[in-house]
């Protein structure tokens, strides 16, 4: 059996995913800041499973447009006592350590997991669980080579963005010509996390929110937030929507 990530025990936590912000999106920035300040006294940790940014080429990026209010904002969270996990998703996939030391929020990498209510519970970006989209799969692993993150540490800020501008190009050149089964989740992938012993496994990734009875737990997929049904908010290991 795999061996999952360690599991922390957290009582309370809001859960959200693929906000793709972008430096001068204005009103995503102000609907983030205004939910982050509404979090003290209400969770203990604050979970971003995956494209918190539309795209992310290293600490560099984050003096950029409002992006510095943002750092504000989430290192507010942590003076507040709130912790702040985040995973990589297919648009931020170099988070790093610099990001911890600029923000404050811990980069688990692609999956962490906890137990709430006695509930255990798995987190995970969700693009791992599309192994029908093969092209994808495979830009995936080359795009999270050492050697690329090296490299993106390396050249100067205007250079990486127009590198991720043209992936981006790319990858909504694909999209198009990809069908909706083909870059779905595959519920047997989901399956055989839930049979390491997880309760709920929790992805984002596909935009298709929704909760799903499965043999194994439950699947519960978030909407790129704050898109309806808004966030997910874990009580004592009960999930809600609101």
């Amino acid at each position: 059996m795999k061996a999952g990530p360690a599991l922390r025990a957290v009582r309370r936590a809001a859960v959200i995913s693929d906000l793709h912000l972008s430096p001068g999106d204005d009103a995503a920035i102000d609907s983030f800041i205004e939910f982050i300040n509404t979090l003290a006294g209400v969770v203990d940790e604050l979970f971003i499973l995956g494209d918190l940014f539309e795209a992310y080429v290293g600490a560099k990026h984050l003096r950029m447009g409002r992006y510095p209010e943002v750092v504000s904002a989430l290192l507010g969270l942590e003076r507040n006592g709130i912790r702040v996990t985040a995973l990589k998703g297919n648009r931020d996939f170099l988070l790093d350590g610099q990001f911890t030391k600029k923000t404050g929020v811990r980069v688990a990498g692609d999956e962490d997991a906890i137990v709430s209510g006695g509930k255990k519970i798995l987190f995970v970006h969700g693009d791992l669980f599309c192994i029908r989209d093969v092209r994808y799969q495979a830009m995936r692993r080359k795009l999270r080579s050492p050697v690329l993150r090296v490299a993106s540490r390396a050249l100067p800020l205007s250079i990486s963005l127009k590198i991720a501008a043209k992936l981006r190009k790319t990858s909504v050149d694909e999209i198009r010509m990809k069908t909706p089964a083909e870059m779905g989740i595959v519920t047997s992938e989901v399956e055989a996390r839930l049979a390491e012993g997880y309760d709920t496994v929790v992805c984002g990734h596909v935009h298709d929110p929704r909760v799903e009875s499965l043999r194994n737990g439950t699947l519960v997929v978030l909407p790129a937030w704050p898109a309806a049904p808004g966030t997910c908010w874990i009580r004592e290991g009960t999930i809600l929507f609101v």
